[in-house]
């Protein structure tokens, strides 16, 4: 095989996985964008609020939980499968599947003991009984993500998103399907999601059990602390992730209350929602792809994958960043009613931030590569306490928007960081005049797309979508000929 070959054939592979792990992320998207409408009319700007909260302590519990194992997994697995390793590979799958379980119930014993002088203040009357089913979301939740995460090393991307989407559209439909007929509560909403992941983690650890990957008598302890010593400073990053992502939500409870908390959450949520469904397919697909590249073929290959791989994905990424910037007021509308309409001020903030950091695994590529993770989860950390001076400081004065502009802030300054450290290891090149026909573009996009007055309602919502998207891509490939020669390297690919 040639060199050109191999190079289209890795980008063809990119290519071919992150459309799975698009599909399973636009799926869960939309599964946001269907319950956003239904739990905002279901519920009072106190409750989302306060939804909000155990949402993000959640999250927060499980990345613990996770201690970081999800990151190891994927650095072992070749080592394991290639020979590498003396033991065999029923060693890797069962000393990370136990070693997430009594992880995972440690830290959700933890949470449950901590959490009860904690929610005295929290003005919802059921509040004893959501701690005790978020310590039991902590566990099925870790134990989901570590199942989950043996099919993504394995590539095996169309059952990962199957997994992925059952267990969203499930616990949605669950959940609300327990609120409307039994309690219009927060409680019945989150069992839902907790029965969704018991039947989850029971039925993949029966399938890798029954396939002889998970045998109790294979787990070594010297590998699980191999694992932990590989990804515990990545738990660092992860926490410090979740600092600014989520801190400002306990900021503005302190400061402006639960029903402040729920408008700001709808904007942020939706916010994130678009980064993951572009981000998260890129993550996922990536990471494998570029460590399995650097051990086959070395460093140039690597860096030339990746350089290629950024130039592509900054074209589609420019565009939905100024298009949802445009939409910002007309969507929150749409989906949340005039009654979360405020919601509106916080997306273009957040959702720039978000996506350009989302991409860090191609910019933190080098340090992931020659395992400097140390300093990646220490930037993280500094970027977090930054976002938490920041919104002290700007909540007070500027409220909602305080708290967009500090995560703004924070995530600038986070990916200026990684990049400056990074790139010695690792040097990526970026097509300058390309990426600023792309700005340009977008910018014509958004003005146009803002002039646009017709009416209201989903329909000329999405006429105003596709108005843009057409636009954007006609400008862009007008001014540019490789934009055009890009275009149908991807549809070919």
């Amino acid at each position: 095989m040639s060199e050109k070959e191999s190079n289209q054939n890795i980008i063809r592979k990119f290519f071919n996985q992150s459309s799975h792990y698009l599909v399973g992320n636009i799926s869960s998207m939309l599964a946001g964008f269907i319950s956003l409408p239904i739990l905002t009319r279901i519920f009072s700007r106190t409750d989302y609020g306060i939804m909000s909260l155990v949402s993000t302590t959640l999250f927060l519990s499980v990345a613990v939980a996770k201690f970081g194992l999800q990151h190891s997994s994927v650095r072992f697995y070749n080592e394991f499968k290639n020979g590498k390793r003396k033991d065999s590979i029923s060693v890797f799958y069962t000393t990370l599947f136990l070693g997430a379980l009594f992880l995972s119930l440690g830290i959700g014993i933890t949470f449950w003991l901590l959490a009860q002088p904690l929610v005295q203040h929290l003005s919802y009357a059921n509040i004893h009984v959501l701690v005790w089913i978020i310590t039991g979301l902590i566990v099925t939740n870790s134990m989901t993500v570590r199942l989950n995460n043996f099919l993504r090393v394995e590539q095996k991307t169309k059952l990962f998103n199957i997994i992925g989407i059952f267990r969203r559209y499930g616990a949605l439909a669950l959940g609300i399907g327990l609120v409307i007929y039994f309690s219009k509560s927060l409680e019945a909403l989150f069992s839902g999601m907790l029965l969704i992941d018991v039947m989850t983690v029971f039925v993949l650890t029966y399938v890798f059990v029954r396939q002889g990957k998970i045998k109790l008598k294979d787990f070594s302890i010297p590998f699980i602390w191999e694992c932990i010593l590989y990804g515990f400073p990545l738990i660092a990053f992860e926490l410090a992730s979740f600092l600014i992502k989520f801190s400002d939500r306990y900021l503005i409870q302190a400061f402006l209350g639960s029903e402040a908390v729920g408008v700001y959450s709808v904007g942020s949520n939706l916010a994130y929602y678009v980064k993951d469904a572009l981000c998260l397919p890129v993550w996922y697909a990536i990471f494998p792809l570029y460590m399995e590249l650097f051990h086959k073929e070395g460093k140039e290959k690597t860096r030339e994958f990746i350089a290629k791989v950024s130039n592509y994905l900054l074209l589609i990424a420019i565009p939905i960043i100024f298009g949802l910037s445009a939409l910002a007021k007309p969507i929150v509308i749409t989906l949340a009613t005039t009654k979360f309409e405020d919601a509106s001020i916080v997306i273009p903030f957040i959702v720039t931030g978000a996506i350009i950091w989302g991409f860090y695994p191609i910019f933190a590529a080098g340090l992931y590569i020659y395992k400097r993770t140390k300093i990646l989860a220490l930037y993280v950390f500094i970027a977090g306490g930054l976002n938490v001076v920041l919104n002290i400081i700007l909540i007070p004065r500027m409220h909602l928007l305080g708290a967009a502009l500090a995560t703004f802030i924070a995530y600038l300054s986070l990916t200026a960081m990684v990049i400056r450290t990074s790139y010695p290891y690792l040097r990526i090149h970026l097509d300058g005049g390309m990426l600023i026909k792309s700005v340009a573009a977008a910018v014509l996009m958004f003005s146009v797309v803002r002039s646009l007055k017709f009416g209201s309602g989903l329909p000329l919502l999405l006429t105003k979508v596709a108005i843009g998207a057409v636009l954007y891509f006609c400008v862009l490939t007008l001014l540019n000929e490789n934009v055009k020669k890009f275009f149908l390297k991807v549809f070919h690919c």
